[in-house]
């Protein structure tokens, strides 16, 4: 049909080539992460782990130290994640991919660059709702581009 994205066949594969997780350090994305490392394995996917970093919210209320304190929280989550992806003997062939921005627009980014076939997060949290344009998985699911998974 007109319009509609050429995609080639992967003739030998049960899943998608590669499978993106949201992860920012929480527990429902540390589940997430590890949800999708098992999928990967089982259909023989590599996995993305996207960390967006985003202060943006702090910024707006003009609040330096609050700036600062999230950007070293964020500078911990991801000096985790790399000593996590380095020291675990992980099933499937893994990569961190850490980008600044908007956790929607950077995952989006991330799963058009890798051709992903799935996009794999954490549930959001309570107030997820009062967040400009609502909870993460809403967001993405609006661009019609992925499957998204959400995990509890």
């Amino acid at each position: 049909m007109a319009g509609e994205q050429d995609t080639a066949f992967e003739l030998g594969r049960d899943g998608a080539a590669w499978i993106v997780a949201g992860v920012d350090g929480s527990v429902t994305s540390t589940r997430a992460g590890a949800y999708a490392a098992g999928l990967a394995r089982r259909q023989s996917s590599r996995l993305a782990l996207v960390l967006a970093r985003d202060v943006s919210a702090e910024a707006s209320l003009g609040n330096e130290g609050a700036v600062r304190a999230a950007l070293e929280g964020q500078d911990q989550v991801e000096q985790e994640l790399r000593d996590a992806i380095a020291t675990t003997t992980w099933p499937v062939d893994v990569e961190l991919f850490v980008r600044v921005g908007p956790p929607a627009r950077v995952l989006a980014a991330v799963a058009e660059e890798l051709s992903a076939g799935l996009i794999v997060l954490g549930s959001s949290r309570q107030h997820a709702y009062l967040r400009p344009g609502g909870p993460l998985p809403v967001q993405l699911m609006r661009l019609r581009r992925w499957p998204v998974l959400v995990v509890p």
